[in-house]
């Protein structure tokens, strides 16, 4: 049964029917950049390679995905 849950990086265990609703939500409080680099690095593309593909610095690129995960952590203490 552990296929039913997944375990996110910040220690959070969640069903994974859950996932995409909180991805849908999640979609909902990021802002077009936060998007771009959330999808990008979901595909496994690291900070420099997201940076070059739009153009933007790699700080910039660590202080998106600090904000998203400061926004995922948020949303999941919300839904718990």
């Amino acid at each position: 049964r552990s296929e039913e849950f997944m375990r996110l990086s910040n220690g959070f265990v969640i069903d994974k029917e859950k996932v995409s609703m909180i991805e849908y939500e999640l979609g909902k409080l990021l802002s077009s950049f936060e998007k771009s680099v959330y999808n990008l690095y979901l595909t496994g593309m690291d900070y420099k390679q997201i940076a070059e593909k739009l153009g933007k610095t790699p700080k910039a690129v660590d202080n998106a995905r600090c904000r998203i995960k400061s926004k995922l952590s948020k949303l999941l203490e919300t839904k718990n």
